[in-house]
């Protein structure tokens, strides 16, 4: 199951913009597809929290490969630009860009004639054009609104997936009491359910037990 969510046959996951464009960090990892949010799609999240919790019980891994800022959010902790900027290093170079473009000799004038986007609408992390307040598809970007729409896009890309989060944190409880997660970390979430991603050779050579060769056989 883990194999069919990161090949995407399962819609519930999509790769980074990092990794779809090949730049940056994180070009490996997956991020929770916000444009799966129908009823079923929360079920099968709901479900997959649910796994999450089994694997944090019996202490078998899931070998999923979710980047950061998942499992930020899954420790209810909050995001930044940087953990943003880590999966799609991209969008925050375009909203810093369109923030300052005054200092590039851009003016009111001329904004239309360099800056493509029409209304307060941006494509969400797997590509959906999606208005980034209510009626956005209805406001026009100008010269004068950049900055409100460059605050406005990156509080729309953190929180873009908050109910498959919720969905999913709901799953993860039904096995494990959700308050536990106030004292962690996203590192440490991600220890918990898919293990840790380097073997301690230190610790192998103690719990190891050899039969009919010893440590020295080759």
């Amino acid at each position: 199951m883990c194999a069919e969510l990161e090949n995407e046959v399962i819609s519930l996951f999509s790769r980074t913009p990092n990794g779809t464009t090949s730049s940056g960090f994180n070009q490996d990892k997956f991020l929770l597809n916000p444009s799966s949010n129908s009823e079923e799609n929360l079920q099968q999240f709901l479900f997959l929290g649910i796994l999450m919790g089994v694997a944090i019980r019996t202490r078998k891994p899931l070998d999923i490969h979710l980047a950061p800022a998942v499992w930020t959010r899954l420790a209810s902790l909050p995001l930044h630009t940087s953990d943003i900027q880590n999966v799609d290093c991209l969008f925050i170079t375009s909203i810093k860009s369109l923030s300052n473009i005054d200092k590039s000799g851009v003016n009111a004038e001329t904004f239309s004639n360099v800056i493509p986007i029409e209304k307060f609408h941006i494509q969400n992390s797997n590509g959906t054009l999606q208005p980034i307040v209510p009626g956005g598809e209805d406001i026009k970007l100008t010269f004068h609104n950049r900055k409100v729409f460059s605050t406005h896009a990156l509080k729309f890309r953190m929180e873009e997936s908050e109910e498959q989060i919720a969905a999913i944190l709901e799953g993860i409880s039904y096995i494990v009491p959700a308050p536990l997660f106030r004292f962690m970390t996203g590192d440490a979430l991600e220890s918990w359910i898919c293990g840790k991603p380097e073997i301690d050779l230190n610790l192998l050579q103690k719990i190891v037990r050899y039969r009919d060769m010893d440590k020295t056989h080759y």
